[in-house]
């Protein structure tokens, strides 16, 4: 599975956990380059 299709197929888990910690507007951003890491950015209210 690449990180594309992980993160698709994990997307309602992802948010479900962002909205319960009070995140909205959830993005991605980082490399897909391998041993780099990946950023989520979120908005608290």
């Amino acid at each position: 599975m690449n990180f594309d299709e992980l993160i698709i197929s994990r997307r309602e888990e992802i948010l479900k956990i962002a909205r319960r910690n009070g995140a909205t507007n959830i993005r991605l951003f980082g490399s897909v380059a391998p041993d780099f890491d990946t950023f989520f950015v979120k908005t608290l209210i």
